[in-house]
């Protein structure tokens, strides 16, 4: 049984971007498989708590790959990925819908922060895998 400090070590490492069985090796990424696959209502609490809500920026959203955890855990909780799933594009909508204002106040391209574009993109790939997965 995994205790919540070795739940959210599993959780950054699949939202981190290097869940692969290249990266970690075949033990590594089967053993974190399996403790998803014993409890994946305790490490859908700890996704939502992690994830959801306004303690995590948009910046770095972007870097985080949130789908991976939710594809991992969707056949044994489709309707929980599916919610999770929505809001969080809800979450990124506003967040967009901000970063949209921002630009459309006047600011010039070389006045925003550098990267502002790429995290735009990728948040907005985020946003729209994330509305595929909650059905919208």
């Amino acid at each position: 049984m995994a205790d919540d400090q070795q739940v959210h070590a599993d959780l950054r490492l699949i939202v981190g971007g290097n869940f692969t069985l290249d990266a970690l090796g075949p033990q590594r990424h089967q053993d974190v498989l399996r403790r998803v696959a014993a409890q994946p209502e305790a490490y859908l609490r700890a996704f939502e708590s992690l994830f959801l809500g306004s303690r995590v920026s948009a910046q770095e959203h972007s870097k985080l790959h949130l789908s991976m955890f939710l594809k991992l855990v969707s056949n044994q909780a489709p309707d929980r990925v599916r919610s999770l799933a929505s809001r969080l594009a809800t979450q990124y909508d506003t967040a967009m819908g901000v970063r949209d204002d921002a630009q459309d106040a006047g600011s010039a391209p070389e006045a925003r922060p550098e990267g502002s574009s790429t995290m735009a993109k990728r948040l907005d790939a985020r946003r729209r895998e994330l509305r595929r997965m909650a059905g919208a």
